[in-house]
């Protein structure tokens, strides 16, 4: 939790590059097999933000992907909604909308203080 907190933190500061170290910390799987965290959210919002500020569209769809996949808490419909437009911007092939969707998708969750 406490790395997922700073990793919000880091992006809310701007220092991008720990956002990403951060983040990973938190999703890489456990060697103990301890449970998946169900709050990655915290960390996967900033990752999304900074992903999609550096260009890295895919990489950002791939943690929009994760915060839709159990154990992650449920989000509000309408931010679920807004996710699941940029995810499917993106299998129809259509990158810019998906981009650009899931930049909304951000400004949705800090309007709804998820991010």
């Amino acid at each position: 939790m406490a790395r997922a907190i700073l990793a919000w933190v880091a992006w809310k500061e701007d220092r991008y590059s720990e956002v990403g170290e951060l983040a990973e910390a938190v999703l890489r799987p456990t060697p103990g097999g301890e449970p998946p965290f169900p709050f990655a959210w915290i960390c996967l919002w900033p990752l999304i933000a900074v992903r999609l500020a550096e260009g890295r569209t895919a990489d950002a769809i791939t943690a929009a992907r994760e915060l839709l996949q159990p154990p992650q808490m449920r989000l509000p419909p309408q931010l679920e909604e807004s996710l699941a437009a940029a995810l499917a911007a993106w299998e129809a092939e259509k990158y810019a909308l998906a981009s650009e969707r899931l930049r909304r998708s951000v400004v949705l969750a800090e309007r709804l203080r998820f991010a």
